[in-house]
């Protein structure tokens, strides 16, 4: 487990890291007994391409917000 944490920490900081690379290591986080058993989300947008455009967009914004209400009331 240490391995993998520097090695993603290395890969984090190249500029030329790919965004296939760090989504694998996402998927590698989610699969960890540790967040199962917390029962963490790990939230993963993936675009539909059958809303119109403005309905999505606006859907990730208020999922952001979500998002960082949840943030701030965690930091009460």
């Amino acid at each position: 487990m240490k391995r993998f944490e520097e090695r993603l920490k290395k890969e984090l900081t190249r500029p030329t890291t790919k965004p296939e690379l760090l989504e694998h290591y996402l998927d590698v986080i989610r699969r960890l007994p540790e967040i199962e058993k917390a029962n963490l989300v790990v939230p993963q947008y993936t675009a539909s391409k059958l809303l119109d455009p403005e309905i999505e967009g606006a859907l990730l914004d208020f999922s952001k917000g979500l998002t960082q209400s949840l943030k701030d009331r965690n930091r009460d």
